[in-house]
């Protein structure tokens, strides 16, 4: 999920200047650190409200906004089990109106440490990793915007 290649990004980049609706499909594995909590939030951001996301972790459907988004900022908590086993992912993303600028994120943070930050951040959360559609894979240790503090 973290890596996409050359020619699936040129297919998004094709699609988006010409403005027509399309999904992408990713899949991969994913395992989690061993000092983590085992609860964590996994949050789209970015997205508009004509857009479509789910999200399968593991075989479990934990984001389904696919008939309608009720929130652009769809969100879902998951317990893991096993820090040590590497985890099946799986994302269905549908762009209505994609523009030049289009892109969304799936955020990935420990569920008590989101709560923690979301106080001392003031309106602002702690991200420890994001996987973005762009390709990109990194852990981060700032706070970024969130306004769903609850």
């Amino acid at each position: 999920v973290s890596q996409l290649n050359d020619s699936l990004l040129t297919v998004i980049s094709n699609e988006t200047a010409s403005n027509q609706t399309f999904v992408i499909r990713l899949h991969g594995m994913m395992m989690m650190k061993r000092k983590t909590s085992f609860t964590k939030s996994f949050r789209w951001s970015n997205i508009s409200s004509s857009d479509r996301v789910k999200v399968w972790i593991d075989n479990s459907l934990v984001i389904d906004e696919w008939s309608s988004l009720s929130s652009v900022q769809p969100a879902a908590y998951l317990k893991f089990f096993d820090l040590s086993f590497p985890y099946d992912v799986f994302i269905q993303y549908k762009i209505s109106s994609p523009s030049s600028n289009t892109s969304a994120e799936l955020q990935l943070s420990d569920a008590a440490e989101e709560l923690r930050n979301c106080e001392r951040c003031a309106g602002l959360r702690h991200v420890l990793s994001q996987v973005c559609l762009g390709g990109r894979f990194s852990i981060a240790g700032v706070c970024v915007n969130y306004t769903g503090c609850n």
